[in-house]
């Protein structure tokens, strides 16, 4: 799988640069404990279809945006997926299905919540 990350930092300025990950191709991707932005790659054609799967059991708080960045997530859905016995809003699955569609994560510490 092809992900680029930016590291966060503050500046001077107070401002916080929090990473960004960029998956490029047809890899299906795991979420990382210092990911934050998950841009997902579909590809023009709409005929990848994509998988993020959430960490287990996060920290209270821990966010995670998901945001289809090929434009063609409603023919090639992405679908993020719990770990273990978490849920995503009491469900199994969560799905992106509309093209240019974003969904915000946030963890209680024992499940996820669309926000």
């Amino acid at each position: 799988m092809s992900r680029s990350r930016s590291p966060g930092s503050f500046s001077g300025s107070d401002r916080h640069i929090l990473p960004v990950t960029v998956t490029t191709d047809a890899d299906n991707s795991s979420v990382g404990p210092t990911d934050y932005y998950l841009l997902m790659n579909t590809g023009s054609s709409g005929t990848t279809t994509r998988t993020v799967t959430l960490p287990e059991n996060a920290p209270v708080g821990t966010t995670y945006i998901v945001k289809d960045i090929g434009g063609a997530a409603g023919s090639a859905n992405i679908s993020i997926a719990r770990s273990g016995s978490d849920t995503i809003d009491g469900q199994t699955t969560q799905t992106i299905n509309s093209n240019y569609g974003a969904v915000t994560l946030v963890s209680d510490g024992v499940n996820w919540f669309i926000v």
